[in-house]
């Protein structure tokens, strides 16, 4: 049931997005995330994801590699990476027990991606989040 459900909300995700014209989306790399964390409001356990880019969009969908759960992220891009300094890694805030996608840093078009904070996260702003990053292992 909850198998049906995910392809379900899969689906709907990708009609959502494409109005009558299916996405183009370009896989931008895999990263294992040892924790639970918090991506556009949306609750994902731990486990290997992987990230693609929505073409001719500030989106990015994080999805879990088992097709059990995924994110529409929107992004704004904050600022280019450095040449010679590309890198390609996720950047989460953590306020206690809870972390939050902050960044998707993507080496490929060395770029910077800021998520906008979700409610849950805006509540918590107040206190100093401990910035944890990982880095992502690109997908041949």
């Amino acid at each position: 049931m909850k198998l049906q459900l995910s392809i379900v909300a899969v689906i709907a995700t990708l009609l959502l997005l494409a109005g009558t014209a299916a996405p183009q989306m370009e896989r931008q790399f895999t990263v294992d995330i040892p924790f639970d964390f918090v991506a556009a409001g949306v609750h994902l356990s731990a486990g290997t994801y992987n990230i693609f880019h929505i073409v001719n969009s500030s989106t990015m969908l994080i999805w879990r590699e088992d097709g059990k759960a995924g994110a529409q992220v929107p992004l704004k891009m904050v600022s280019q990476i450095a040449p010679g300094k590309a890198t390609t890694k996720l950047v989460f805030n953590t306020y206690g027990d809870q972390q939050f996608l902050e960044q998707i840093w993507t080496g490929r078009d060395q770029q910077v991606h800021e998520c906008y904070r979700c409610p849950a996260e805006e509540a918590l702003a107040n206190q100093v989040p401990k910035v944890t990053t990982l880095t992502a292992t690109p997908k041949k």
